[in-house]
């Protein structure tokens, strides 16, 4: 969808304000909302639960997350991984009163993407529930404490952030800059609500296979597991090894011929891609049915014409390639292959494509 049309849409709507005194009431309970995901390359996959068992998950997790007016996340056994992702319950119920005023309209009550505002919109807000977020700068490390930029990780609290404050250019996560304070407690609201969605998720799968009601135990124990982990990646942003000024020096002079070799041939963008960079269907048929994790419809980006929604600066694409979007099909760069210096020329190359159109 077009801003300009999303934003009158909207207005129009009255969904678009400031945080006023507006806040869930003292009654509103978080409820079950079926879980959408791709399975395979093309099988969508929905996870329902009947209306009494998703009546008593919410009334199980209800012990661990709070009610959207007073949020919270308990783990005693996890405290220290809480605090780390400041996930307190002053700083969460500042941002549910921000996130009802400026997100709800599309990302819904339950964070799942099916606001209000949703239903026109082309790709679909984010449904925070499965913890997958698409631009990130962190990086999973291996069993030996090695980084591993073949695994999905979770994001830095900067990374959503980054996109909260400025937005997504192309799609219809409009900018929401405001005061670091509010921005801070928006962050802390949406990984609370991902962090419920996890454990709902994991909870549902767990009873419709099992065929076992899932206790508090159960929850503590795969909570714990998730904190342990995003606390983890949170710390472990991607620092490239060579700054982009002194590669950026070597190739403005040949015109980034070497960028210009890797996008063509051993680094496998043109695949989807294509030779000119601009992703069409026409060249490359096998994109028309891509999809990314929730099952939603996608299409690799063509630098000539499309904004890059994760950000345009080189660091931004640097990371889109060397880490992949890991909840698209854009995996990360065969980091055996393919040097730090290699990734700079490519996002060179690419940036190159963008300033000639």
């Amino acid at each position: 969808m077009h801003r300009g049309v999303l934003i009158v849409l909207l207005a129009g709507m009255g969904l678009l304000s400031g945080c006023g005194d507006a806040a869930y009431s003292e009654g509103e309970r978080y409820h079950f909302q079926p879980y959408t995901m791709l399975e395979g390359t093309d099988t969508i996959k929905e996870y329902v639960l009947p209306k009494e068992k998703a009546k008593e998950m919410d009334e199980l997790l209800i012990n661990f997350f709070g009610t959207p007016l007073r949020p919270q996340v308990k783990c005693d056994e996890a405290q220290s991984e809480l605090n780390e992702l400041q996930l307190t319950p002053e700083k969460m119920a500042f941002g549910s009163k921000l996130f009802l005023a400026q997100c709800a309209s599309c990302h819904g009550k339950e964070g799942n993407g099916t606001g209000k505002a949703a239903f026109k919109m082309d790709p679909k807000p984010r449904d925070y529930r499965f913890g997958k977020f698409k631009y990130v700068s962190t990086v999973r490390k291996d069993d030996d404490g090695k980084p591993d930029t073949g695994k999905a990780s979770y994001p830095a609290r900067i990374d959503l952030h980054r996109t909260i404050k400025m937005g997504l250019d192309g799609a219809g996560m409009l900018s929401f800059d405001q005061p670091e304070e509010r921005l801070d407690a928006l962050v802390s609201y949406v990984m609370h609500l991902s962090l419920r969605g996890q454990l709902e998720y994991r909870m549902t799968r767990f009873w419709l296979e099992e065929d076992e009601k899932p206790t508090e135990k159960d929850v503590t124990k795969e909570l714990k597991e998730i904190l342990k982990q995003w606390a983890s990646d949170a710390k472990a942003s991607y620092t490239p090894t060579v700054p982009w000024e002194e590669i950026q020096r070597e190739g403005v002079k040949d015109n980034w011929a070497k960028g210009r070799e890797l996008f063509l041939t051993k680094a496998g963008c043109i695949d989807c891609h294509g030779k000119n960079g601009m992703a069409k269907v026409e060249e490359l048929p096998n994109i028309a049915a891509m999809k990314d994790d929730w099952g939603g419809a996608i299409k690799p980006r063509s630098f000539v014409t499309d904004p890059f929604r994760g950000g345009s600066r080189p660091i931004d694409l640097f990371y889109r390639i060397r880490l992949g979007i890991k909840p698209s099909r854009m995996q990360a760069i065969d980091s055996t292959k393919f040097s730090d210096a290699d990734i700079w020329n490519i996002v060179g190359y690419i940036q190159s494509l963008q300033e000639k159109k």
